[in-house]
């Protein structure tokens, strides 16, 4: 997605949350880095206020998100271990590439809320994620698969199956090492994201089986 559209998507709902954000809360700005992270602390600083305080609107609430989601695509990645990023292949671009699977999600959320006219924009947007995003036919835009809520369950089940169908044959799984069957899975079995994407290797890795969401089988 390219800094204009980025720019026209983050005035969209910033106009949508302007009465919540606190006056000169962007003055000190200095650069797109303060920029990002300014978008990211106001996204969580309005969802804390939601939990103890509900006040937000679907629509305001789902373009919470969108902000929160510019803010972490913008931003560059600096990562605290790289060795271990390095042996988990992990990479500043398949962290790139994970936000823009997350920021395509949040539009599309929040185009559910948008007047059509509007809508029809954003989602023009959302298909310009999907193709920068998407290799190896891992969006089939045919077949329209319809959303569902428990994806990341359906990947969990395969994954907790695939784990102990190794461990029987004496192999030694780690979750680096089935992420890539695991996407494959999902697009022979038509399982997507709520955006409607069939999940990237390196997004399944880190949304769905990394440690602190997900625990392998131990028999």
């Amino acid at each position: 997605m390219d800094g204009y559209k980025i720019h026209e998507l983050r005035a969209a709902v910033l106009s949508d949350l302007h009465e919540f954000i606190p006056r000169f809360y962007y003055s000190l700005v200095r650069t797109n880095d303060d920029l990002a992270l300014c978008d990211v602390w106001l996204a969580k600083r309005l969802l804390y206020v939601q939990r103890t305080a509900p006040q937000f609107t679907p629509r305001q609430l789902t373009a919470i998100r969108v902000l929160e989601k510019i803010g972490m695509y913008s931003c560059r990645y600096e990562s605290p271990d790289p060795k271990s990023d390095a042996a988990e292949g992990i990479t500043p671009e398949s962290i790139k590439a994970s936000c823009l699977e997350d920021l395509n999600d949040a539009i599309t959320r929040y185009a559910k809320y948008l007047p059509e006219h509007e809508a029809k924009v954003w989602l023009v947007t959302t298909l310009a994620v999907v193709e920068q995003v998407a290799t190896d036919a891992e969006v089939n835009t045919n077949s329209n698969p319809i959303p569902t809520s428990n994806w990341k369950l359906k990947i969990q089940a395969e994954a907790a199956r695939r784990w102990k169908e190794l461990v029987t044959m004496g192999c030694s799984p780690t979750r680096n090492s089935i992420k890539d069957d695991l996407a494959t899975w999902c697009r022979n079995n038509k399982v997507t994201t709520d955006g409607g994407i069939f999940p990237r290797a390196d997004y399944i890795y880190r949304h769905v089986i990394r440690a602190a969401i997900w625990k392998p089988p131990t028999n």
